[in-house]
């Protein structure tokens, strides 16, 4: 079994072209595709689709999820707009030849504590379940994301959100940095739980003060990490997104160099490991 590896590629630069030049310079097989010329991926046309397919396709790299903003909005707002959107994107990923689209679980009105999050678990679970129902009957996998102030910030809520919809359509991404940022400082006492359906890790490190570090230099335990995935055979997707210049609610960057630094740091920790990679 090996991994393959992709990475966020606004994270490298606006223009596509750019992005897609360090990701072959750095043998980089998979993009996620968050943003194309400064344009959001759900905000791109049919026209901007199709000529984000086409430079993807003559650089030979495939892309492995689209970065959506889906959740990441009030849990106030009406279903009917997530709803919305994922149709919408569900038609962009066609053009894209990518079933995979990243969501999130919704911001509550008061986001100054997660003490008080559990009282939503049921409301995002029918929420998430009503997305996953659209994605599914279009062949679509929904891939969550534990972020930080959402309701599914930490391991246990999104525990729930899992057991609950029970549907290969909707999977999980591990981000170790957002754990982390959120107070679980030994994240991988619950990976075993949730490592039947995690589909994707996101390669971000950071330390307990929320500084955001290369893989293996900050407290989301990697080398454990890279090591049971070697064990359990994971065949997934590990994602860089290293944020390591810029790290905001809606943005992060690294550059070219972060990116470099970020590639280098991941290789070493799956180095240690024996934990390999699909050839680019």
């Amino acid at each position: 079994m090996s991994v393959t590896l992709s990475a966020f590629g606004d994270e490298i630069a606006t223009d596509l072209d750019e992005q897609l030049a360090v990701l072959k310079e750095l043998r980089i097989p998979g993009l996620d595709l968050r943003a194309a010329w400064g344009i959001n991926v759900l905000q791109l046309t049919d026209d901007q689709a199709r000529q984000a397919r086409k430079v993807c396709d003559n650089a030979g790299i495939r892309v492995s999820a689209l970065g959506s903003p889906v959740g990441k909005s009030a849990l106030a707002d009406p279903i009917a707009l997530d709803e919305q959107r994922i149709h919408r994107l569900i038609e962009i990923g066609d053009i894209l030849a990518c079933s995979h689209i990243r969501i999130f679980s919704w911001y509550p009105d008061d986001t100054s504590g997660n003490d008080h999050y559990d009282q939503f678990v049921p409301e995002v679970i029918e929420r998430l379940g009503a997305l996953t129902a659209i994605a599914a009957d279009a062949g679509f996998t929904l891939l969550h994301e534990n972020e930080r102030h959402i309701v599914g910030d930490r391991p246990e809520r999104v525990q729930a959100f899992a057991d609950a919809i029970d549907n290969p359509h909707f999977r999980l991404i591990w981000d170790p940095a957002n754990y982390v940022q959120v107070g679980v400082l030994n994240c991988m006492q619950y990976f075993d739980a949730q490592a039947e359906r995690i589909d994707c890790v996101h390669v971000k490190d950071s330390l307990a003060d929320k500084r955001v570090v290369p893989a293996g230099q900050g407290e989301g335990q990697f080398p454990e990490l890279m090591a049971v995935l070697r064990e359990r055979g994971f065949s997934g997707v590990l994602a860089l997104e290293p944020h390591l210049k810029r790290a905001e609610q809606s943005i992060g960057y690294s550059g070219p160099d972060g990116m470099t630094v970020a590639v280098k740091a991941l290789r070493n920790v799956m180095a240690a490991a024996r934990l390999e990679e699909a050839s680019a």
